[in-house]
């Protein structure tokens, strides 16, 4: 895909819906000595969904098949009302946020790395693989990041949605 279709598909994106391990983290799992799970996110990725959502009032969901304190505090923390974790077929959580939002599926933009992220990848307008993704879930998107997942993959994926729609220059200037 070009990049003038890349941003037709991105100008229409009214829901951003995001994977967690390998997209909003670089899919490392830790755990300390206590057999607590750590996890690294990215403060840019944090950003630019702000961004996004104040700018552009595009919403943004989150599907994980892992269920993760850790990240319920992170997705709080970013004020995430759609969020769906420990979720293993995904395309029944897309047709609940898909209810409850009013948003049809080829105005959504879903991020993933995975084969579990596929299914849902081939329902929506815009589907996503990150850098670090599996060549078999690259196969399945329109685009791939340049960026790996918790390492910026979701920013470069922010920033685009608002350059597509004219607002990235207008969502910059608010930190001048």
């Amino acid at each position: 895909m070009d990049q003038q279709q890349l941003y037709q598909k991105a100008k229409n994106t009214q829901m951003l819906l995001l994977d967690v391990d390998g997209v909003l983290t670089d899919g490392s799992l830790f755990f300390d000595h206590h057999f607590n799970e750590v996890k690294s996110f990215n403060a840019q990725d944090g950003l630019g969904l702000q961004m996004i959502r104040h700018q552009a009032n595009i919403e943004v969901a989150v599907i994980s098949g892992r269920k993760s304190s850790i990240v319920e505090h992170r997705l709080q923390q970013l004020g995430l009302k759609h969020v769906y974790l420990g979720v293993m077929k995904k395309c029944q959580a897309l047709e609940d946020i898909q209810k409850k939002t009013n948003i049809a599926t080829d105005a959504m933009t879903y991020v993933g790395d995975d084969l579990i992220d596929i299914p849902v990848m081939k329902k929506v307008g815009l589907a996503i693989a990150t850098a670090n993704a599996t060549s078999q879930t690259k196969d399945h998107a329109h685009w791939v990041t340049q960026k790996p997942g918790g390492l910026g993959a979701v920013r470069e994926v922010c920033d685009i949605l608002l350059d597509s729609k004219g607002l990235l220059e207008q969502a910059w200037q608010q930190f001048q």
